[in-house]
C-alpha cells in the first residue's frame, strides 16, 4: 500500500487523531455609501477582546457607481479604508497584550471589498493554507461588479474556512432579484488551486461566514408602524416583515445557514452625520394615521449569517456612532473548533495502519449504491435551473470516502467546471461516509451562451455521473433533459429568412441555416483582414493597434480611418453574394423594440405592481417563449417588469452569433470614437445586413428614451450594452480602453438627435 493510499484511509478515522482548537472570529461589514473615511473605526473594530484571531471585514459601494469608475479600477478609497482599519488593528494601545496583526489576504470587484487579517502568530506557525480568492458579478446585467459576492478561502489547521461578503440588489420590490443573486454566489463561487487541478465549492467547507448588504428589507408595513415598533425596541414582531427571514423560511435561500437574534435597531437608511432614520421626520406622533403610501422603510440591509456545525456566536450587534454613512456597521463574533492534527496519536495509527494493511484493505472493503439511477430534467429552457436530489448511501461496514465525476473528465485528475455542461453537482468535493448512512447530492442545470450553438442542434441533452468510493464499487448515473430552443442564440439573419415561428421550424433546418451563415461570416472575416493587411501595406503602416490610438495624432487617425473604408470597398462584390444581407428584421426583435420603446414612452414603473409569483429565471423563459412562438398578445398581457426586458435584451444580444456589429469592424469603430467623429462620416452601416442595421437603430432610440432621468446604476445599462454590441467579453482582448471606446461609440448615436 502506498503512502497516499495510506494518508486517504487514515482520514476515514480522524476522531481518533483530531483534536479541535478554539479561535475566536470577527466577522464585520460596512457600507460606506462611497465615502472617505472620516471617522475612527475603534467603536466597530474594537472589543475589548485580546483573542480575536482573525479579522474578516467587507465593505460595499467602497466607490461610486459612475461609468469611469466602472471602467477604470479607483484604488484611493480602497487603500484609505484598508489604512483606516490598521490604524485601529495595529495600535497596540487598543489591545492589553501585544497583538500584531498580518494582512492574509484581499479581493476588490468594483466597489465591494473583502480584507482579512490574522494574528501574526497563526502566520508564523503556518497553520492557513491553500488560500484561494474568487468572486461572481450579479451587478447590471449579472456582468458588472456594482453588485455581487466576494469570497476568501483557506485552510486553517486541518478544516477549511470560508468568508463570503456580497452586495445584493437594492429596492424593496427586488425580492426576487436578491434572491437570484444569493444562488448564484452559492454555485458560482468556486476556489481553484494553483495547478487548476481540483476547484472547491462552498460546500465543500466546514465552515462558511457570509456576510454584507444583503439588502432586505422589511415590507408590507406601515411606516408609522415600523417606527414604533423601533422606538418600543420590539425587533421580534418588526421581523416578522423581515424578506431575508421569510425568504429563509420558505428554504428559498441561505438553507442551513444561521443568523443571531437581533438586539440593533435596523441599519439602513440613515441621514449621513446623525443617528437619525431618513424618514424619521415624518413622524411627529407614533398613534397618527399613516397616509404616506409605500415608502422606503427603515430595515436590517446588513446581516452576518454562518453555517458549521463547530461554530458558537458570541456577539451580534450594529454600532450606531459610526454616521459617515446612510448604513450602520455591523459585526458578529464567534467561537470556532477547528480541526488540529495529534501528531504522536497520527503517527501511531499511521503505522498500525501500514502493518495492518492487506487485512484491513479486505476487512473494510467499502460499498456503496444509489437510490436512484436516471434522473430526467424533462422539458428545459435557456434560464431554466431545475434540481433534483442524487442519494448516495454507503452499504458496507466501513466507511467510505465518495467521489464524483463526468465521464468526460475521467483523465483529470478531479472535476473541474465546466462551462460547456449543462448539468453541474453540489456539493463536488469527495464526502466521508460512515457505515448505513446516506450522501444527498443536488443536481443542477445551467445552460450558458457558449452552449448555444450545440444546443440549437440537439433537442435531447444527456450526460454520465461516475460515484466512485476508494477502493470500492463504482455506480453510475444518467442524466436527461429536453432542451427546448428559442430566438436566443440563433441569428439575426436566419430569423429574417423565417416564415413561420421558431418554434415551428424544423430544427435540421435551422441548423443548416446556421452552418451556412456562419460559414460565410468566418469567409467575411477572413477576407476583410486580408483586405485590411494588404491597404495598410500600400500605405505604409504597420499593424493596426486599437490599443494605441488615443494617444496619436488627428492627422495619423484621420489615415487610419481612410485605410479602413478603402478596405469596406474592397468587400462590395463579396457583400452582393450574402442572399441574406438585404433582409429585414424579424418581427420577434421588431415586436420586442417597439414594445420597449413603448413601455419607456408611457412610464417609467418596472411594472404594473401586482404580485408575480414566478422567479426572474421564469420571467425570462415566459419572454422567450412568448417571442419565438409570436404570442405578442400574451406578452403584452403579462406586462413584464422593464428592468428584466432590459437585460433580456442584452442577453439577446451577447449570444448572437455574430455580433451586432461584426466584430471584425470593432477597431474602425474605436478610431471612430477615439476621434470623436461626426455621426454624418461614418461610413460603416452599408456593409452591415439590414437585419442588424435596423435592430442598432431601434436599440440607440430606446437607450435615448430609458436612460433618460435615471440612477447611476441604471444608466451604466449603456456601456454594458455597447460591450454586448461587439460582444467584448467573447473575445481575449477584453482592455478598458476597448469598453471605452465602445461605449463611446454607442453614445455618437445616443447625443445626436438626427440619427435615425
Amino acid at each position: 500500500m502506498d503512502r497516499d493510499t495510506i494518508k486517504k484511509e487514515l482520514s476515514l478515522f480522524e476522531e481518533e487523531y483530531i483534536k479541535y482548537k478554539n479561535l475566536r472570529i470577527y466577522c464585520g461589514t460596512f457600507n460606506v455609501n462611497g465615502r472617505q473615511p472620516d471617522e475612527g473605526l475603534s467603536p466597530w473594530l474594537i472589543l475589548n477582546a485580546d483573542d480575536i484571531d482573525i479579522y474578516a471585514i467587507g465593505f460595499q459601494e467602497l466607490v461610486d457607481l459612475t461609468t469611469t469608475n466602472l471602467l477604470i479600477k479607483n484604488d484611493i478609497n480602497e487603500q484609505l479604508w484598508q489604512n483606516s482599519i490598521e490604524t485601529e488593528l495595529l495600535n497596540s494601545k487598543n489591545f492589553k497584550s501585544k497583538s500584531n496583526y498580518h494582512l492574509l489576504c484581499k479581493i476588490r470587484m468594483f466597489g465591494l471589498f473583502l480584507i482579512i487579517y490574522v494574528k501574526e502568530k497563526l502566520i508564523e506557525k503556518r497553520v492557513i493554507t491553500e488560500i484561494f480568492k474568487s468572486q461572481v458579478a450579479t451587478g447590471i446585467m449579472d456582468m458588472v461588479g456594482n453588485k455581487g459576492s466576494l469570497g476568501i478561502s483557506f485552510k486553517l489547521y486541518e478544516s477549511r474556512v470560508c468568508f463570503v461578503c456580497s452586495h445584493f440588489a437594492a429596492d424593496t420590490d427586488k425580492l426576487e432579484k436578491r434572491n437570484s443573486d444569493f444562488n448564484s454566489a452559492r454555485t458560482k463561487l468556486n476556489f481553484q488551486n494553483e495547478n487548476n487541478n481540483y476547484t472547491l465549492s462552498l460546500d465543500d467547507h466546514e465552515t462558511v461566514f457570509w456576510f454584507g448588504d444583503l439588502n432586505y428589507r422589511l415590507d408590507k408595513l406601515t411606516l408609522t408602524k415600523t417606527f414604533k415598533l423601533i422606538t418600543s425596541q420590539d425587533y421580534e414582531e418588526l421581523l416578522k416583515y423581515d424578506q431575508l427571514n421569510l425568504s429563509k423560511n420558505n428554504l428559498k435561500i441561505f438553507k442551513n445557514y444561521n443568523e443571531g437574534r437581533i438586539n440593533f435597531k435596523p441599519t439602513y437608511k440613515f441621514i449621513t452625520k446623525t443617528d437619525e432614520y431618513e424618514k424619521q421626520a415624518l413622524i411627529t406622533n407614533l398613534d397618527q394615521e399613516d397616509n404616506f403610501g409605500k415608502v422606503k422603510l427603515p430595515s436590517w440591509t446588513d446581516r452576518v449569517l454562518w453555517r458549521s456545525n463547530k461554530c458558537t456566536l458570541i456577539q451580534y450587534a450594529s454600532i450606531n456612532t459610526l454616521t459617515i454613512s446612510d448604513h450602520k456597521p455591523v459585526y458578529a463574533l464567534f467561537n470556532l473548533q477547528v480541526k488540529k492534527i495529534d501528531e504522536k496519536k497520527y503517527q501511531k495509527l499511521y503505522e498500525n495502519v501500514l502493518k495492518e494493511s492487506d487485512r484491513r484493505i479486505n476487512e473494510l472493503m467499502p460499498h456503496i449504491e444509489l437510490e436512484k439511477f436516471d434522473f430526467n430534467f424533462g422539458q428545459c429552457y435557456f434560464y431554466d435551473v431545475k434540481t433534483k436530489e442524487m442519494i448516495v448511501r454507503n452499504k458496507g461496514i466501513s466507511r467510505s470516502n465518495v467521489d464524483i465525476i463526468f465521464y468526460e473528465n475521467l483523465q483529470e485528475i478531479a472535476c473541474k467546471p465546466n462551462t460547456n455542461q449543462w448539468v453541474s453537482f453540489m456539493p463536488q468535493h469527495k464526502e466521508r461516509l460512515e457505515p448505513n448512512t446516506e450522501y444527498k447530492v443536488e443536481l443542477r442545470t445551467s445552460f450558458n451562451y457558449k452552449m448555444l450553438p450545440k444546443l440549437i442542434k440537439l433537442k435531447k441533452l444527456d450526460d454520465f455521473l461516475i460515484v466512485r468510493c476508494l477502493n470500492g464499487n463504482d455506480s453510475f448515473a444518467t442524466i436527461t433533459c429536453e432542451y427546448k430552443p428559442t430566438i436566443i442564440g440563433f441569428s439575426l439573419k436566419g430569423l429574417s429568412t423565417l416564415k413561420d415561428s421558431f418554434e415551428d421550424t424544423d430544427s435540421k433546418l435551422l441548423e443548416d441555416l446556421e452552418n451556412k451563415i456562419k460559414n460565410y461570416e468566418i469567409k467575411m472575416d477572413e477576407e476583410f483582414k486580408t483586405n485590411l493587411t494588404n491597404t495598410s501595406n500600400m500605405h505604409q503602416f504597420e499593424k493596426l493597434d486599437r490599443l494605441s490610438i488615443s494617444s496619436e495624432s488627428p492627422m495619423v487617425l484621420d489615415s487610419k480611418i481612410e485605410i479602413y473604408k478603402a478596405t469596406f470597398l474592397a468587400l462590395k462584390d463579396s457583400l452582393i453574394n450574402d442572399e441574406y444581407f438585404n433582409n429585414d428584421l424579424s418581427v420577434e426583435y421588431q415586436f420586442l423594440m417597439d414594445y420597449l420603446i413603448r413601455r419607456c414612452q408611457v412610464d417609467r414603473t418596472s411594472s404594473n405592481g401586482s404580485e408575480i409569483s414566478l422567479s426572474i429565471e421564469e420571467q425570462k423563459n415566459l419572454a422567450l417563449v412568448n417571442l419565438s412562438k409570436k404570442n405578442f398578445l400574451d406578452f403584452e398581457n403579462f406586462n413584464f417588469d422593464l428592468e428584466l426586458l432590459a437585460e433580456l435584451l442584452y442577453d439577446l444580444l451577447y449570444s448572437l452569433p455574430m455580433s451586432l456589429i461584426p466584430h471584425r469592424y470593432l477597431d474602425y469603430c474605436c478610431l471612430l470614437a477615439t476621434n470623436k467623429t461626426s455621426v454624418k462620416s461614418v461610413k460603416l452601416f452599408e456593409y452591415i445586413p439590414k437585419s442588424h442595421l435596423d435592430l442598432f437603430c431601434l436599440l440607440v432610440k430606446f437607450l435615448r428614451i430609458y436612460l433618460k432621468n435615471l440612477s447611476a446604476n441604471e444608466s451604466n445599462y449603456s456601456n454594458m450594452i455597447a460591450e454586448a454590441i461587439f460582444q467584448i467579453d467573447k473575445t481575449s482582448e477584453i482592455k478598458t480602453c476597448l469598453n471605452l471606446n465602445a461605449f463611446n461609440f454607442l453614445k455618437l448615436f445616443i447625443d445626436n438627435d438626427k440619427f435615425f
